[in-house]
């Protein structure tokens, strides 16, 4: 199914911030802090966009009959070619909030301030960012095949294979789906459903994390900076 890398990214790096995050409650250290809420904030509403491009994708035209979607076009050798650009324009958005996604998530060094295991993948400091922007293809279509481009890191692996050293390896995965006729691309729609699904349930996870330990008042707090430019 598609977006398989999409949900393994964004649930590693939440997964990770949001436990540390949790241990520092239940160690006292950390209640409500209004910097956690506004990065939770932020990360929710990129996820969000994630899901959006993610459903637009496979809404929009990769799953319809493109001579009757995009019959009567002047600007297009055939149908199928304006069907060809417009699929291929939508998953360059689920590539490109995925990247901004995980550039925004590595700003927030505290408290979503990561360490161990995911440190050497997700880190911008590094050339994991430059790396995952010039190699990742959420889905371009080629031939009769949707084609999938990604580092090899970015997929489920043993504890015993997170290693630092995987953050730098440049040699890509590359995944091919039949979508030769509409019934094999509705079957991969249906199929690929199952991440939209899962990507309701981070945002639901997220969201019910942020309702308990978050209000708007704490999020809208600016008393601290209002004294430092009292101070001047």
């Amino acid at each position: 199914m598609l977006f398989n890398e999409v949900v393994f990214i964004v649930e590693s790096i939440l997964k990770e911030g949001l436990e540390e995050i949790k241990q520092s409650m239940k160690s006292g250290f950390l209640y409500q802090d209004k910097g956690m809420c506004r990065a939770g904030y932020d990360l929710y509403l990129s996820i969000e966009d994630i899901y959006k491009a993610m459903s637009l994708s496979l809404e929009h035209y990769f799953a319809h009959d493109y001579e009757a979607l995009c019959e009567g076009t002047a600007m297009f050798s055939s149908p199928r070619a304006k069907w060809v650009h417009f699929t291929n324009e939508d998953f360059k958005e689920v590539q490109k909030s995925l990247v901004e996604f995980v550039k925004k998530a590595r700003s927030y060094h505290d408290p979503f301030g990561y360490k161990g295991n995911l440190q050497g993948f997700f880190c911008c400091k590094t050339r994991w960012c430059e790396l995952f922007e010039q190699t990742y293809i959420a889905g371009k279509i080629k031939d009769d095949a949707m084609v999938v481009i990604y580092l090899p890191w970015a997929k489920p692996a043993q504890a015993s294979e997170w290693d630092r050293e995987r953050a730098y390896i440049t040699e890509t995965n590359y995944e091919e789906h039949d979508i030769s006729t509409l019934e094999k691309r509705i079957e991969l729609k249906h199929l690929s459903q199952k991440n939209m699904s899962n990507m309701e349930r981070i945002m639901d996870e997220l969201r019910d994390f942020l309702i308990k330990h978050c209000t708007l008042k704490l999020m809208f707090d600016n008393s601290e900076l209002r004294k430092s430019e009292g101070k001047k």
